[in-house]
């Protein structure tokens, strides 16, 4: 995420970059699959931190697979005016999709989480959003299909745009069509802004 953070940062954007609860640097146990995140209000709450901290009055929402389940959850929350838009690369439509796509779905995800698989939808979430929505997702995706990404789409609320990028795998987008990625991503916050 580093050059996509350079590029928002040339824009003229702070940047916050939290690692998901159980991943990276932050505290937690076992990966959450990002919904958690949402439902404790951990994104809301870093989005008030730019807000109060920095004099944010511009926000951009952009998560990557996970991270995109992570905006895709606030998508649906009540959200300050200062969020103007959110970008969306390989979201997932659920958890329990998801595991079960990848063939981890038991009981122990229960367990270790404390949620109910059935409870970890992005769907009903991105069917109250407002914001500008741009959902991203790669054609030869096989970790998570690009089915799901239209599925989002189709079920989103407000003003959005679908990319299906063709022959690009998970995550692969930014490095396969760097400059595209670049025009697209700027043409979607200049839109967000207006």
């Amino acid at each position: 995420m580093e050059l996509q953070a350079k590029f928002y940062y040339d824009q003229g954007f702070n940047i916050l970059m939290p690692d998901s609860r159980g991943n990276g640097n932050s505290e937690g146990n076992g990966i959450e699959y990002g919904w958690h995140d949402h439902l404790v209000a951990d994104m809301v709450s870093w989005v008030h931190k730019m807000i109060n901290d920095y004099g944010a009055e511009n926000i951009i929402l952009h998560g990557r697979s996970m991270g995109a389940a992570v905006a895709l959850g606030a998508s649906g929350e009540n959200l300050p005016p200062e969020v103007k838009g959110i970008v969306a690369v390989s979201g997932y439509t659920s958890v329990k999709k998801q595991l079960t796509h990848l063939g981890e779905t038991n009981l122990l995800s229960k367990m270790k989480s404390g949620f109910r698989l059935e409870e970890t939808g992005a769907i009903d979430q991105v069917k109250q959003n407002t914001r500008l929505l741009f959902i991203i997702h790669g054609k030869a995706d096989d970790s998570v299909p690009p089915e799901m990404g239209k599925r989002i789409y189709d079920a989103a609320g407000g003003d959005k745009k679908l990319w299906l990028v063709p022959k690009v795998g998970h995550l692969e987008i930014f490095e396969t069509v760097t400059k595209e990625f670049y025009e697209r991503v700027e043409a979607f916050i200049d839109n967000a802004l207006d």
